[in-house]
């Protein structure tokens, strides 16, 4: 699963921190801030993202639909790669950070998620409309921040070293994959 977050940059708060709850969900993100590395042609590199993910959240606010810009393509785009899919696919998630009315006649179809008044009620709307396992707990929404959550998987990841197909703890011991990189934030085992 690999979500696209498509924003503008009045509101980059609340992509950094949709981006993170998901993130500490278990779900791996591509997010522009994090994703597009100098030196790459950037447009390129969105359309890439936006057609390898599994579903493309759309932030849309009053300044996002009143905004002329890249998220205008990008969401035009996720409108061109939902047609590829078969009736009644969720792919394009439009996301309300206020009570703004998107301009997008064909995003008027699609059923919208609000993540106002209650951050936390949108973002299990949208953990759900992904397929996240209910039987999960739902992630905590508290604030972090993104070097927080690299912090936390770099200080699990210096337990083991990555050969090929393979994954072996650092005193030379085989262990899968599973462990290293847990669904849904649980717990990982560390060689003893």
């Amino acid at each position: 699963m690999k979500l696209f977050i498509s924003y503008v940059r009045e509101d980059m708060e609340s992509a950094q921190r949709l981006c993170n709850d998901l993130v500490r969900a278990g779900i791996e993100v591509w997010f522009d801030k994090d994703s597009l590395l100098p030196g790459v042609e950037w447009w390129p590199e969105i359309v890439r993202g936006i057609k390898e993910s599994t579903h493309v959240i759309a932030l849309l606010s009053t300044r996002a639909v009143s905004k002329k810009g890249v998220m205008q393509k990008e969401v035009r785009r996720a409108l061109e790669v939902l047609e590829e899919f078969p009736e009644g696919s969720i792919f394009l998630i439009p996301a309300r950070l206020d009570n703004c009315r998107p301009t997008y006649t064909r995003l008027h179809e699609i059923h919208w998620v609000d993540l106002f008044p209650s951050w936390e009620s949108g973002v299990t709307q949208i953990l759900r409309a992904v397929g996240y396992d209910e039987r999960d707990s739902p992630p905590n929404l508290k604030e972090a921040s993104y070097q927080e959550l690299k912090q936390e998987l770099d200080e699990r990841n210096k337990y083991f070293t990555y050969m090929g197909s393979g994954c072996y703890p650092n005193d030379g011991r085989i262990a899968s994959f599973a462990p290293i990189i847990p669904r849904h934030g649980k717990g990982i085992r560390r060689p003893k």
